[in-house]
């Protein structure tokens, strides 16, 4: 009986140390985002960026959930220690975010050092400015 104790309370302690190690390598990150007043009611947005937890560039990285007072968030735990390059956008590059002037920004960048609160303001989306102006995709870096 004392040898099955010591052995379940040994295997609890080392799940314990290693589900403390994980959380040490991650950070979480709650992502607050305003829309521009012509966004269309039924959008879906997204961030992408340059780590995989949100698409690796791709433009439906990771979707923002939509909430009662017309702001969207994201909350996610992305890995401690890195850079988060990152735009917004509502499913492809043709509707990344812009400037208010309808300009090109260049990418957000977030150092991941330790749990955050972003709240950021996206002035223009790119296919409701000013249709002469490029839109690139990100700045691979």
């Amino acid at each position: 009986m004392r040898k099955h104790f010591f052995l379940l309370a040994s295997i609890v302690a080392v799940l314990f140390t290693i589900s403390l190690a994980r959380a040490d390598d991650t950070v979480k990150l709650s992502l607050r985002v305003t829309v521009p007043k012509d966004t269309p009611d039924d959008a879906k947005v997204y961030i992408a960026g340059n780590l995989d937890e949100v698409g690796s560039w791709k433009a439906q990285g990771k979707q923002l959930t939509k909430d009662d007072d017309g702001t969207y968030s994201l909350d996610i735990d992305l890995p401690k220690g890195k850079t988060l390059e990152y735009k917004i956008n509502r499913g492809s590059w043709e509707t990344v975010e812009k400037t208010a002037s309808g300009d090109e920004i260049d990418n957000r960048k977030l150092e991941l050092d330790g749990d955050k609160t972003e709240e950021i303001t996206v002035k223009q989306w790119a296919d409701k400015g000013d249709k002469s102006k490029k839109t690139d995709a990100p700045k691979l870096m």
